[in-house]
């Protein structure tokens, strides 16, 4: 019986170490989204969705003020997240993430 315990408890470890390494792996993909409050993250799908989206219908969209959509958007533009492409007028949003 007592072979058939350890062999148990190595097993056990094994997955408890297949473990780390997948939660290692699937942190990479999310680290970055999980420093984005839900405002933020609102705002990087709508942009995914339409990447000639303005501020103005982010401010329907999201329901909140002008300023705190520039505000959001600077913070994206600054961390990676998003950039501008082209001109105001003609240009669109890149979703690097």
């Amino acid at each position: 019986m007592g072979d058939k315990l350890t062999d148990h408890r190595k097993v056990g470890d094994k997955l408890k170490n297949h473990r780390k390494v997948g939660d290692k792996v699937g942190d990479k993909t999310t680290d970055k989204q999980k420093n984005l409050n839900p405002t933020r993250r609102l705002i990087l799908k709508e942009i995914r969705n339409n990447p000639n989206i303005t501020q103005p219908q982010l401010i329907e969209i999201v329901g909140i003020g002008k300023t705190a959509i520039q505000n959001n958007i600077s913070y994206l533009r600054e961390n990676g997240y998003i950039e501008c492409v082209g001109s105001n007028k003609n240009g669109y949003w890149k979703v690097n993430f």
